[in-house]
């Protein structure tokens, strides 16, 4: 498969807004994208459906219908094909292959969350156009190369996933890089969670001190892109391992605060009792992350399978990926913190809100506390309508009839009616006084408190200016700090620009010495050669040749000695005569 990807790179490095990627997140893209082979008529989407996908074609013809109804055809090397196909949620069209075909399917979420962390180059002066673009390629696989490893393993994770991208580019542009030797400590076991880190370069390890003392244990190597620090910012609570640098490098940090709104609260997810029970119930499984002895007492929740926190990493692989998991513990502090360590390990997690000790009904009868009924309220007895003292009864009138007779003792009847009634005037007259005095005293108590009320508020509102401005003063030394990295960066690039442009005229004026010195060395080879040729012909006239004059020399001694023995054997038959 990465041969079949191979072969599509510079026509994937042309699709927009692909294009506008630097060429090493070019090839991160097309790594992360999956590639379809769609026969003919096969069908890539369908109109009214929704997906998190990009889909390009790179081979073939596509059609797209609304409606059952031809709208467009998309062909492979055009104008159009560098364009997503019907990019509108719900899709508006029905895409399908004309011809056999190649789509590259990519999840849109990656794709933006890249144009989100990589922004376009300026693009070099025309007069420039041939040299730069050589060199940018060059300075791109140098400069780029860490940056889009560290920064493209951290989006990927899954932990990262779950986060909106505006959290993502703004926990970049916080994150502050620190410089560190090797051996020196990141963090140390047990001091206070204040940071969260990723590494962006160099190495770690993971030490931890056992509770008997002696030589720390070696749990973990951390490279580029890992993360680390968040389980101390998750439970509040001290370091449990200290972390230390085996490759120098750079290490970045992210406050607490920051990691808790920016990670935390995007990223975990707690769960009613309810919920959970309906989460299980659909095919989850509940996960106890206390110790084993704390398991052991009463309570609990039956059938949950047992990881205890400190071995949650090392034992993740036990976990099935498409089973969702519900964690719980005691507070409900140490399950957060392991549901985040499994959502960064791509796992469907999340824990029990409040733990066990806030939900009684999960506790062992014997442990819960049955809360007497409160006896029901006797209804209190209707009070007796009470007439006021002006409207008390009256003695009885004599009837119409009888004459009326002022005696002694009506008459002292009368004025001690009149008495009371007097009374009752004055009483009422001193009730509305109290009332009056009560209101206006109640009116100075209110009028006091929202005055209070008012200086807290404004008080509030001058704390919460004062931390904005703080706020503002460091993400502007922030900003001044990168613009400074930038500006050291360009420079560097500039550097590294010319430096490349001078090494590449140097190599071409050797590499023209070197043709030049070629074409000698042929040209005198051809020499040596006819050279040798002639050499061979003219060695081999000679020794024909001296074949020929051997020859003639044998033949004059032959004829010589022949004629010597005629001569002799004459004059031996003379003798003999």
């Amino acid at each position: 498969m990465a041969e079949e990807k191979e072969k599509y790179i510079e026509l994937v490095r042309q699709l927009i807004p692909i294009n506008d990627l630097p060429p090493a997140v070019q090839t991160e893209v097309l790594n992360k994208a999956s590639l379809l082979d769609i026969r003919k008529k096969g069908k890539i989407f369908k109109q009214g459906d929704r997906d998190a996908y990009s889909f390009y074609v790179l081979e073939g013809e596509v059609e797209l219908h609304a409606n059952n109804q031809l709208h467009n055809t998309i062909v492979s090397g055009t104008d159009k094909a560098q364009y997503a196909m019907g990019q509108l949620q719900p899709r508006q069209f029905t895409a399908l292959a004309k011809t056999n075909s190649v789509v590259l399917r990519i999840e849109r979420d990656f794709l933006d969350k890249l144009m989100v962390l990589y922004e376009k180059e300026d693009e070099p002066d025309d007069s420039t156009v041939y040299n730069l673009e050589v060199d940018k390629v060059e300075i791109n696989e140098v400069d780029e190369e860490e940056d889009v490893d560290w920064m493209t393993r951290i989006f990927q994770s899954a932990i990262f996933a779950t986060i909106p991208t505006a959290n993502i580019h703004q926990l970049f542009t916080l994150l502050e890089p620190m410089e560190y030797k090797v051996g020196d400590i990141v963090i140390k076991q047990g001091e206070p969670g204040d940071y969260y880190y990723i590494i962006q370069e160099g190495q770690c390890e993971v030490l931890r001190q056992p509770p008997s003392g002696g030589k720390d244990l070696r749990l973990a190597t951390l490279s580029v892109g890992d993360s680390f620090g968040e389980e101390a910012l998750i439970a509040d609570t001290t370091r449990n391992a200290t972390v230390r640098m085996t490759a120098a490098g750079t290490v970045g940090r992210l406050s607490k605060d920051h990691f808790v709104e920016l990670i935390k609260r995007p990223t975990l997810s707690a769960v009613s009792l309810a919920t959970a029970k309906e989460t299980v119930a659909g095919g989850g499984k509940w996960l106890d992350v206390r110790f084993k002895k704390e398991r052991e007492r009463p309570g609990g929740i039956e059938g949950s399978m047992n990881i205890p926190m400190d071995m949650l990493r090392m034992q993740a692989a036990k976990l099935d990926t498409e089973v969702p998991y519900v964690l719980f513990c005691d507070t409900g502090g140490r399950s957060s913190t392991g549901a985040f360590l499994l959502a960064a390990q791509g796992f469907n997690v999340s824990y029990l809100d409040g733990g066990l000790v806030n939900h009684p009904e999960l506790a062992p009868p014997e442990e819960v506390t049955q809360t007497p009924k409160a006896p029901k309220p006797q209804a209190a007895p209707k009070p007796q309508a009470v007439a006021p003292a002006a409207e008390a009864k009256a003695p009885p009138a004599p009837a119409p009839e009888a004459k009326a007779v002022m005696t002694p003792a009506t008459a002292a009847k009368q004025e001690d009616a009149g008495q009371q009634q007097a009374q009752a005037a004055q009483q009422k007259v001193k009730q509305n006084a109290k009332i009056a005095a009560a209101k206006k005293q109640a009116e100075q108590e209110a009028q006091q408190l929202r005055a209070k009320e008012q200086a807290k508020l404004k008080q509030m509102k001058l704390k919460a200016a004062q931390r904005l401005q703080a706020e503002q003063k460091k993400l502007e030394a922030i900003y001044s700090r990168n613009a400074e990295e930038v500006a050291k960066l360009e420079a560097m690039k500039k550097e590294v620009a010319e430096k490349l442009q001078r090494e590449k005229a140097r190599l071409e004026k050797q590499a023209q010495k070197v043709k030049d010195d070629l074409a000698n060395a042929e040209k005198l080879k051809a020499e040596l050669a006819a050279a040798r040729k002639a050499m061979e012909a003219e060695v081999q006239k000679r020794q024909q040749e001296q074949e020929e004059m051997e020859k003639q020399i044998q033949l004059k001694a032959k004829a010589k000695l022949d004629e010597e023995l005629t001569k002799l054997a004459a004059e031996f038959a003379a003798q003999n005569a």
